[in-house]
This record gives C-alpha cells, structure tokens and sequence, in this order.
C-alpha cells in the first residue's frame, strides 16, 4: 500500500473509531437537530396528518393499490405479485413490473394504524421527514458541518417541486427516491476521500432502483461524473468500488429485476410509444426557462393564488399548483457558488495555495454542477438527450421530473460551499436563517391540498370493482399486450369456459387464484378468467402441473379428458426464484465484506493513535490530511 493510500486508510480507520468514541453531547446535538428537521418536515407536510385521502394526479390509485398489497399480504404471498382486485377481478401483476418499496412501507403503516388512507398519507410524510434526515446524514458526512447540514435538509425538504410532488402528483413512489439521493452521495464521498467503499452505498443503490426505476437511470449520470472524479483525483481502485457497489445493487434488487425482465415483454410497457416514452411524448413535456424561473411577485416558488384559466373558469384544484419553478434555493446556490469563484480566482492572482482537502471539495462541487447542468439542460430539450442516449432513458416520460434531482443537487451545493474555508463562518449562520425564512414562507396553496372528504377505506373498498379496469394505472401498461386497457369489457370473461368436447362443473375464486372441477370428453383448452401472467401455475389433480398459453390476453392451459380437478395458483417464477438467489449471494458477499474489513480493521483501530473527536462544526486535522 502506498504512502497517501496507507494514509487515507488509516484516517478513515481513525474516523470510524473516533465515531465509536463520540460524546454524549454529540449525540444529544445530533437528536435535537433530527427533532428539529422533523418537525420542520412535519410543519410543511402538515396535511399529510388528515384521514381524508389526497386529490392528486394519481386519484385514489395510491389506496387502492395498497389496498391490494395488502389482500395479497393476508393471502399468504409475503413477495406480492398481483393486485388480484384489479381488472374486475381478472388481476394485474402492477407488483410484479413496478418498484414495490415505498407500497410495501405504505402497507406496512396502513396495517400498524389500521387504517388504510392514513397508513398511505403517513407512508407519503415518512417519505419526507427520511429524505430530511437523510440529506442531514450527508451533510455531516460531506461537510462534517452540523448547521451546514441543517440547511440542507431544510432546503431540501421545500423546494417546490419537493411539495408538488406530494400534493399535486401524489408520486409515492417518486417521494421515497429522494430518501436515497442523499445517502448514495455520501457513500460516494466516502468512497472518493477514505479510498473505502462504505456499506451502506450499494444498499441505497438498491433501495433507489427497489423505490423508483427512471429515477434511478437518470441519477446514474451524477454518479458517473463522480466515479470519473475518482479516477482523475485518487485512481482506478476508488473507481471499481464505486462501479462494484453498483453491481453490488443490482444483485442485492435481483429478486424483483430479474422477473420483471423476464416478462416485461408480455405486456404494454414493452412498448415506448403506448407507454408514451418515445422521443416526441418526452419533448411535449418540456418546461421553458420562463416556467423554471418564476418572477419577483411570487418570490420563484411557484403559484401562490388561485388561477384562472383563458375561458374564464377557475383552475382545477389538482392542477393548480403543480409548478417547475426551480425555487429560491436554486438562485442561492448559484450565487454561493459565483461568490466563492470569485473567492479563489482572487486567491489564484495572488497566488495563494489552495489546501489540499479544499482543492477535493472544489471539484467535487464542481462535478455536481456539470450534473446539475446537464439535468437542468435535459429538462429544458430533452430531445437533444435522447437523439444519443439509449432508448430506455424515454421511460422518464415527462422530463420536469428531473426538477427532484435538480433539488438535491442544489441544496447539496449550497451546504457544501457554506462549509467550505473559502467563505466565512458567518455565512454559515446567515445561510441558515435564509432557509428558516424560506421554510416559513412556502405558500399555502403548495402545502394545502384538496381532499376526498369524507371518503374512508369502506368507501375505497366499494369503489374498488369499478376503478381498476386498467390495473389502477392511468395507461395499463402492465396489461398483457392482446388486450386493449381502455375497453377491457370484451377481452374478460365471468366464469371458467371449456372450449371442446366438455363442461365446468364447478369453480371458486379467491385470493387471486381459482379452483375448478371439469368434466372433459376430449383433449380442451379452459380458459381461466384470470388475465395471462408467468407468474400463474396451472395444477390438475394427479397430473401434476399443466402447460399454460395466452388466450387473447387470458390465462389458458390445455387438459387432457376426464374428470378433473384444477388448481390455478400464483407465485416465484423460474426467474424470480433465480433473482432470489442472486440477491441471497449479494446479500452474503456483502456480509462477508463488511466483516473481513471490521476483522482487519480492528487491529489498527485499538492500536490507533487518540484523535480528539469532530465536534460537527470544524473538522478534526487527522480527517482532513488525506484529502
């Protein structure tokens, strides 16, 4: 090991065992700054707390959907992968195709509370307050500056799009992806600075591709400019941890990637055009640098009244306020950041030597704006993007949803040149007055949404038949491909048919599967009112399992004759068990991993010299050598 290499090691050995030693007092602090982010999160997501269900884009689909994540819970399917009340009964694999984590907290919550829309609006509030305690998490990592992280936090938890998000989209899933942003940047920092890949970076890997998959590509940019920043500033070796955390993810989120691969071609979503994906659906969503700006009168957060539109009639209450405009945080940053270049060129004229761990901050800052520009620019023309990028990059469907990432990206840059040694302290302190402001004055029109009044999970429940004949999707792309999602009528079917030389004799349904009792004369094809996924098994009694086939977008499988009795069951695939080993082998290496370095480590930790303890707001010389 070479001497700046040994070096490195050795501060991040010290770091972690100073954490080990860290006064009561720290901890205290850094509860009391949680509570504090908390509560702010709280206070801007206040009506998150009603038991009335949110008017969003999404209508009741975020309930209903967890209404049947939890059917499928009861029904014994600990991996769900059927909403089975959906189509009229015939079932939709929505678990099988779409990330399941932040549906599994929302079911989770509905089940401890009891109630299903509170469990749902408290899954949408929890998303909040993580991603503020997340961001503060790599706030103290990056910058080793308590206040500095507040601020971010604070900022990041309102951004407008952060509120619109929530009360405008109702974007559950999208809401917990900003839990991750943060904690994947501060495993990447550790990475670049201590030359050791932490842990935790490969699990909010998959914790980001398990919660939302465009979301997820789309990060995979910053994540790249910075892998390349590692190359350049601390060679190849911080570069493949960085790529094998990655790898690392993707056999930890195996369990659901590789059965939704397996099968994505069956239905709509294989198809970029129906799923409105292509190139010129992506550019018709495009938001001008007007719409990103905003003006003076509403201080660039977004609409602050009620609006009227051209015919004279008032806003529909759900669009109202769903603004891009990039916020106030935004232009601090900017401004932040035109400063300290104004900063260091004059310290560069005279000459000055900048410090060595200044001169990573500086680049590290800068790789995150090249990040920044090259979202703000795809928001902007997406088509530009997507002449060159792999088709797959479509999915994002509407480029605005990059605002998020923009957000974070923002509120990281400030926190980290609030804390650098280019401003002064006082900046610090000056800065995080600004966010309290900017907290206090988010217009209520952004943190006041419309509600479904008087509307509980009984109501949900009856309303549950008529509202999913597309699979509680707004396209039904995860429909099988031979059905039309937008008049399903003619493609289901209400009982078992026998189509041959035979009859039902009886047939039951519940929990998503069926049982039937057939008479047959004659080799025939039943066909199951059940729409056709892989994940069904076909069982006859002493034949064992049947061979099964789409019949017009309906599970079918051919019998032999005589009187038997079928079993239709749903579960693992082939390839969802192959995923689940994947995933148990990622999971033991990374177990493995993390003990041999402890085990390694150990030695050096009791033997390692006394460095006093980083009080959060300077930070401690031995941390900051090998910079």
């Amino acid at each position: 090991m070479s001497g700046p290499r040994r070096i490195a090691y050795r501060a991040g050995v010290a770091r972690r065992r100073r954490l080990a030693l860290v006064p009561d007092v720290t901890v205290r602090t850094h509860l009391f700054l949680l509570t504090l982010i908390a509560g702010v999160a709280c206070f801007l997501y206040s009506a998150l707390f009603s038991r009335d269900p949110l008017i969003t884009h999404e209508g009741l689909d975020l309930y209903f959907r967890t209404h049947e994540y939890l059917k499928e819970f009861g029904n014994g399917h600990w991996v769900p992968q059927l909403l089975p009340g959906a189509v009229r009964g015939a079932g939709s694999a929505f678990p099988t195709f779409y990330p399941p984590l932040a549906y599994l907290v929302a079911s989770l919550l509905s089940f401890v509370t009891g109630d299903l829309v509170r469990g749902v609006n408290l899954a949408l509030l929890l998303s909040a307050v993580l991603s503020g305690w997340s961001m503060y998490f790599m706030g103290v990592v990056v910058t080793r500056n308590r206040l500095a992280a507040v601020v971010a936090a604070v900022l990041y938890l309102s951004f407008p799009y952060r509120l619109v998000d929530v009360f405008v989209r109702g974007a559950l899933a999208e809401s917990w992806s900003f839990v991750w942003f943060p904690v994947i940047l501060a495993g990447t920092w550790r990475a670049i600075a201590d030359r050791r890949t932490p842990w935790y970076l490969p699990v909010a890997w998959a914790g980001l591709v398990l919660t939302h998959l465009p979301t997820a590509l789309y990060f995979g940019f910053p994540y790249g400019i910075l892998l390349l920043l590692g190359v350049w500033r601390e060679g190849w070796r911080v570069a493949a941890g960085l790529a094998a955390a990655f790898v690392l993810a993707l056999g930890l989120t195996a369990w659901f990637l590789v059965p939704q691969q397996s099968m994505l071609g069956d239905v709509g979503a294989s198809s970029a055009t129906a799923l409105h994906a292509d190139t010129a659906f992506v550019q018709l969503g495009r938001v001008s640098p007007g719409k990103l700006l905003g003006d003076w009168r509403n201080g660039w957060r977004g609409p602050d009244r009620d609006f009227i539109l051209p015919n004279g009639t008032a806003c529909p209450r759900t669009y109202c306020g769903r603004s891009f405009v990039l916020g106030t945080g935004h232009l601090a940053m900017l401004a932040l950041v035109a400063v300290s270049a104004a900063v260091l060129f004059r310290g560069w004229a005279r000459r000055r030597r900048v410090p060595d761990e200044q001169r990573t901050r500086i680049w590290f800052v800068a790789a995150l704006l090249v990040a920044y520009l090259f979202n703000l620019a795809f928001v902007i023309n997406p088509r530009t993007f997507l002449r060159f990028l792999p088709g797959t990059f479509g999915y994002i469907q509407y480029p605005w949803r990059l605002v998020g990432v923009l957000a974070f990206l923002a509120a990281t840059i400030v926190a980290i040149v609030i804390a650098s040694r280019v401003l002064p302290r006082w900046v610090t302190g000056c800065a995080l007055a600004f966010t309290a402001v900017v907290a206090v004055i988010v217009p209520t029109v952004q943190r006041e949404p419309a509600f479904y009044r008087g509307v509980d999970e009984r109501d949900i429940e009856r309303l549950l038949p008529s509202r999913g004949d597309r699979g509680f999707t707004v396209e039904g792309e995860y429909l099988p491909k031979q059905v039309n999602p937008y008049d399903i009528g003619p493609y289901l079917i209400g009982a078992p048919q026998v189509r041959g030389d035979g009859r039902v004799v009886r047939w039951h349904r519940g929990g998503g599967d069926v049982a039937v009792d057939v008479d047959l004369r004659t080799d025939s094809t039943v066909v199951f009112p059940l729409l056709y996924y892989d994940v069904y098994r076909v069982t006859a009694a002493g034949r064992g399992r049947l061979q099964t086939f789409s019949s017009r977008g309906l599970l079918a499988a051919r019998v032999p004759p005589g009187a038997t009795a079928l079993h239709v069951t749903h579960g693992l695939t082939p390839a969802g068990r192959l995923g689940a080993v994947v995933t148990f082998l990622a999971m033991l290496l990374l177990i493995t991993a993390v003990g041999l370095r402890r085990r390694r480590e150990a030695p050096m930790v009791e033997a390692g010299a006394t460095v006093p303890a980083d009080t959060g707001s300077s930070p401690a010389p031995v941390a900051r050598a090998h910079l």
